[in-house]
């Protein structure tokens, strides 16, 4: 793949909260199961560390109610063995149709491998990833790997209007925030 393939589209600063409440409103696409996961990063953690990513949170709590099936896997402190068995356990049970990925640079090993499980177990689903490490190096993203967009920056506006656009089959063009292979 040549970069040429590659578009990254702009964070526009002016989308509001209301803006996200007008647009949820106007939605009417059928209901989609959603995976949003934080894998475990690849080193050794304090074993006293706890954390939830509150990106997970803020993602699923964006969506609008009752439209999508939200299943939320946050294994960030974790340790990646039995984290992957139940992530495993969840993609053959659950079937999801979008796995969104939150990606620091810490977990970006596990990410990797766990998109490599979702690629041979459930080869049509769509994946998406964002975090501070997919907003810095989304080409190189792009470029090695099969992510089918990337979010760039804060994903609350952005994450809800990528999903109906896949869903929709709309042009991923008009989305602010995000880059994609074409």
């Amino acid at each position: 793949m040549t970069s040429e393939n590659l578009v990254q589209l702009g964070v526009d600063a002016k989308h509001t909260h209301q803006k996200l409440e007008q647009k949820q409103m106007h939605q009417k696409a059928e209901l989609k199961k959603i995976f949003l996961v934080s894998t475990p990063s690849k080193y050794l953690l304090d074993k006293d560390l706890a954390s939830y990513s509150f990106a997970l949170g803020y993602l699923s709590g964006c969506l609008p109610k009752g439209k999508y099936d939200i299943k939320v896997q946050d294994s960030y402190c974790a340790k990646w063995e039995p984290s992957k068995k139940k992530f495993i356990t969840m993609l053959e049970t659950f079937k999801p149709d979008l796995v969104g990925f939150n990606m620091i640079t810490m977990n970006r090993w596990t990410t990797y491998e766990a998109v490599k499980i979702i690629k041979e177990k459930l080869p049509k689903t769509k994946i998406v990833v964002g975090g501070c490490h997919a907003t810095i190096m989304w080409k190189q993203l792009l470029e090695n790997f099969p992510f089918d967009a990337v979010v760039i920056g804060e994903g609350e506006i952005t994450f809800p209007e990528l999903l109906d656009a896949l869903e929709n089959d709309k042009n991923l063009r008009s989305i602010d925030g995000i880059a994609f292979k074409e």
